[in-house]
């Protein structure tokens, strides 16, 4: 079998004729199944339909070019089993806490607003300290005015 046409036919297409009867079978089984909530409940990393096996294994089938693109959202690239680092995880390591939340949000996956949640901050304030860190330039320490 070949496809979507071979899995709704049972058997390989070999004719123009079996690409209509597969066309036919797929509107009635989309039809037949119109009042199933598909996006409740089964929508995987936001852009799959599947069983998280199914949502791993095409993750993985993504080229790794595209995994990092800046136009794919940050929940889309991350892989179903990738845990984010979290602040406290980061700081835990004994990094500074203006250190732990650049890598948090630039390799852990975290979002500036569940950062700046965690950390008792304002979303600006971690955004000003993350934008300096990846600049390279110094942030002043915890608790200071400027940091």
């Amino acid at each position: 079998m070949t496809g979507l046409r071979g899995y709704l036919l049972g058997r390989t297409p070999a004719r123009a004729a079996d690409t209509h009867s597969a066309a036919s079978r797929y509107a009635d089984l989309v039809w037949a199944e119109k009042d199933v909530p598909l996006w409740e409940g089964a929508l995987r990393q936001q852009i799959f339909l599947g069983d998280d096996s199914f949502a791993a294994r095409m993750l993985e089938l993504a080229a790794p070019a595209r995994t990092r693109s800046d136009q794919v959202p940050k929940a889309q690239r991350r892989s179903a089993s990738h845990r984010p680092l979290t602040l406290s995880s980061l700081m835990s390591l004994g990094l500074s806490r203006n250190e732990a939340l650049f890598r948090a949000a630039t390799e852990g996956g975290q979002t500036l607003t569940a950062l700046a949640r965690e950390a008792r901050l304002s979303i600006s304030r971690v955004s000003r300290i993350v934008a300096r860190k990846g600049r390279g330039e110094p942030t002043p320490p915890a608790g200071s005015a400027g940091g």
